[in-house]
């Protein structure tokens, strides 16, 4: 600031805690179910609880909502790459370091959180901090081809099965690419077998219950909506 040099930003209406707006974004999803949320929360409070804001003048403070920065999250994103070592027995950790498929997945998770503060209404920030973040290699810089069973390699496989209701199953997930989920929950009025090309609509999917709520596996509406899956035996 003219006249003042280095200052830190006056504090913007509607600035709040960061981990507050977090989870108050997370209980406002819709489209997902109670295990899904509980994972979000748990990640929330356990990694992204990890971001810190760190001013002009080098002070580390709580992030906020409108004062975290991409330097911050960049700051994140090392601090969960190199884990934190336990200094009175270097062969254990207090925190490990975390793969770099857990990284992106958790900052894909913050930058919606900040979207959101982006489109609200009056916004709180003018940009997302989370924008242009260079994050870890999933393939640690090696190209790797995706590799699939060749149809006699399943044919050989195929003749180890001594279960006839197993090689079925098997016959059917590997022929139709459905998750077991999915599989697993088909009912009778699911299947139309009197075309030519025997068909299956995946409606529904077994999930598992949040945590702690007592409820096991139920059936819920799929991922995503895969009507019309074919078999091809």
């Amino acid at each position: 600031m003219r006249g003042k040099g280095f200052a830190e930003e006056p504090a913007i209406p509607g600035d709040q805690p960061f981990g507050d707006w977090a989870l108050r974004y997370v209980s406002r999803l819709t489209g997902i179910d109670d295990r899904t949320r509980d994972d979000y929360e748990r990640e929330i409070r356990l990694q992204l609880s990890l971001v810190a804001h760190t001013t002009h003048s080098g002070l580390i403070v709580p992030p906020t909502v409108c004062n975290v920065t991409p330097d911050d999250v960049t700051d994140w994103v090392r601090a969960e790459e190199n884990g934190l070592p336990d200094p009175d027995d270097p062969s254990k950790w207090l925190r490990r370091k975390a793969d770099p498929k857990s990284i992106r997945t958790r900052h894909g998770l913050m930058f919606s959180i900040f979207q959101a503060a982006v489109e609200a209404h009056p916004p709180l920030r003018t940009q997302n901090p989370c924008k242009g973040t260079s994050l870890p290699r999933i393939d640690d810089h090696i190209e790797e081809e995706m590799t699939f069973l060749e149809r006699e390699e399943y044919t050989r496989l195929r003749l180890e099965f001594t279960d006839p209701d197993a090689g079925d199953l098997a016959d059917w997930l590997v022929g139709s690419g459905t998750r077991w989920g999915e599989a697993t929950a088909l009912q009778v009025r699911d299947l139309n077998l009197t075309s030519t090309k025997p068909t299956a609509t995946i409606t529904r999917a077994w999930k598992k219950g949040k945590k702690g709520s007592g409820t096991g596996l139920y059936l819920a509406p799929p991922r995503r909506p895969r009507e019309g899956a074919e078999y091809y035996a």
